[in-house]
């Protein structure tokens, strides 16, 4: 019969399209879930980072970063590579350092060395 057919096609089109519809779904949340794992993993290597960095900055292994250890080690590989990865000039390495400084104690913990470090702008 005829209209059978024409309505075996339309349900067979419907159902094409219900499972195109779907699998769109699926695949937006699929993707979604990875950008956002991606995102998290980007911040826990940028944490890695920091601490690394943070380590190899304090000189003295006091636990904290004074002007002076940057001061005194400002040509050093380290501290120019420091600097190089947030697009800073070596001549603002003490503005950066106030900006760091967040209590104002003439030193930058940990803490404060992490919190500026993600809010500054570097690779990945």
């Amino acid at each position: 019969h005829p209209s059978l057919r024409w309505a075996a096609v339309g349900f067979l089109c419907y159902f094409a399209f219900a499972i195109l519809g779907v699998m769109n779904v699926v695949t937006g949340t699929f993707v979604q879930h990875a950008i956002e794992r991606s995102q998290e993993v980007k911040e826990v290597n940028r944490v890695c980072q920091a601490r690394k960095l943070f380590k190899s900055l304090d000189f003295d292994a006091s636990g904290s970063i004074s002007f002076e250890e940057i001061h005194d080690h400002l040509h050093t590989p380290t501290v120019q590579e420091f600097l190089r990865q947030i697009d800073v000039d070596v001549s603002e390495a003490r503005c950066l350092f106030e900006v760091m400084d967040m209590s104002g104690s003439g030193s930058i913990d940990f803490e404060e060395f992490l919190s500026a470090c993600l809010r500054l702008p570097g690779p990945g």
